[in-house]
């Protein structure tokens, strides 16, 4: 297996990484500008791996957190693993590439770093009672404190040095973790393409937020900060940052809460329009084999190949993947569990379940490939399930009429002297 040259970060690395930003054909957050500042605080390193650019944070010994390739085929190199001798994960991994894989390991919802992307023209114009309170935030400062807001430039980035410093000073948090990036960024301002607003009060810089492009029409806000005594500085910022990118940016992505709850509320509370769904699973193959014999292996995941889903699902007749594919692939990542059964790469079978943990479970999907039907692969998928789900009172499905002798054959019965009843709205079960 080819070896890994791990390198340091430097600012004549920028041509190198923008290079392969160019072949990459992801739409992800990642920017030179963006490892570059957070360098030091994330011990990041970079290697080129098969035609492909590893960038990874080693700031916990021997348990790296290595970012998705870039590159043609991210997906290729995150399946195949990487010379790695101790653990690491893979993390942020983009929904695209996450769903080009064929499971093989533990994948999960990395919520933590789940984006906030906004649309442009609704945060500068704030209209629609959803952001009264924001309104009435920015009336206030307006009306309270009047100010000047301009882009930053050459003569007055150094005002963003100082306020940085007496913010944090001000804040007790002089080794706050996104004071070096900052103070990085505005140091290469220029040198790595930021962009972003500043507020003055009387020839003092009270706020500022900077960012730059991720790609054409997307705006990444990277750092926000301000003075808070001057109440309504955060709100009147983002607006301003807006107004500012009008004409030239449709979005803007505030990137992610990082899990702290203070944080994801006061980005919830701006609606955003739509997430950047991340991922992350173990990089040394973790697989979590359920069953296995000469016919099948069973795995437990949420996650699976949108084409293999695509597939067998079509050749098993199930309108959804035609008619709501999208609808489908969600419910499959948000079921307490999902077992997928594989010939070799072939996806030939999905059961899953839907529980409340303790007193009832439903069983929404069993189907199998109409070439692998009657080999026992239906049936194992239900005893696996039945035997997870044991301890809860109730077990429920629906059934189709010619499929009730195999149920009843692994235990289930008809809902004499209960009544079923449904509300159905597809043509599926």
């Amino acid at each position: 297996m080819e070896k890994l040259s791990w390198h340091e970060l430097t600012l004549q690395d920028q041509q190198l990484f923008d290079r392969y930003f160019q072949t990459s054909k992801q739409r992800h957050g990642y920017t030179f500008a963006n490892f570059y500042t957070w360098r030091e605080h994330k011990s990041h390193l970079y290697a080129e791996y098969k035609d492909h650019l590893i960038v990874a944070d080693t700031s916990v010994s021997k348990n790296w957190q290595v970012y998705e390739p870039l590159g043609k085929s991210p997906e290729s190199i995150i399946q195949e693993g990487l010379p790695i001798k101790d653990d690491y994960n893979w993390v942020r991994i983009c929904s695209e590439t996450i769903h080009k894989l064929l499971f093989r390991e533990s994948i999960s919802l990395d919520r933590n770093n789940q984006e906030y992307v906004h649309v442009v023209d609704e945060l500068a114009s704030l209209t629609g009672k959803k952001y009264d309170a924001k309104r009435n935030f920015i009336r206030r400062f307006h009306h309270s404190y009047p100010c000047e807001v301009v882009p930053i430039t050459a003569a007055n980035i150094q005002d963003c040095y100082a306020l940085i410093k007496a913010w944090s000073e001000q804040k007790g948090m002089k080794d706050c973790a996104d004071c070096i990036p900052i103070s990085d960024a505005i140091a290469n301002y220029h040198e790595l393409s930021f962009d972003g607003i500043c507020v003055y009060i009387e020839d003092k810089m009270v706020g500022f937020a900077i960012g730059e492009e991720a790609y054409p029409g997307m705006f990444v806000e990277r750092y926000e900060k301000g003075y808070i005594e001057f109440t309504g500085i955060y709100p009147v910022l983002l607006n301003e940052l807006a107004k500012y990118l009008q004409g030239r940016y449709q979005f803007i992505n505030r990137e992610q809460d990082l899990g702290i709850p203070g944080l994801r509320k006061a980005k919830l509370s701006w609606h955003p329009s739509s997430y950047v769904v991340r991922y992350q699973l173990p990089g040394s193959p973790d697989e979590e084999v359920v069953f296995e014999d000469d016919q099948v292996t069973i795995y437990e995941s949420k996650v699976l190949n949108h084409e293999s889903i695509k597939t067998l699902y079509q050749a098993c007749a199930w309108s959804v993947v035609d008619r709501e594919p999208q609808k489908l692939e969600h419910s499959l990542e948000h079921s307490d569990t999902v077992l997928s059964a594989w010939k070799g790469k072939q996806l030939v079978g999905i059961a899953n379940a839907l529980s409340d943990g303790q007193l009832c479970v439903f069983f929404p999907h069993l189907i199998v490939h109409p070439d692998y039907q009657k080999m026992g692969i239906g049936k194992s998928m239900m005893e696996i399930m039945l035997k997870k789900y044991a301890h809860c009172d109730q077990k429920v499905l629906i059934s189709e009429k010619n499929a009730t002798k195999f149920y009843k054959k692994i235990g289930f019965t008809d809902t004499d002297p209960h009544v079923g009843m449904w509300i159905h709205n597809s043509p599926d079960l």
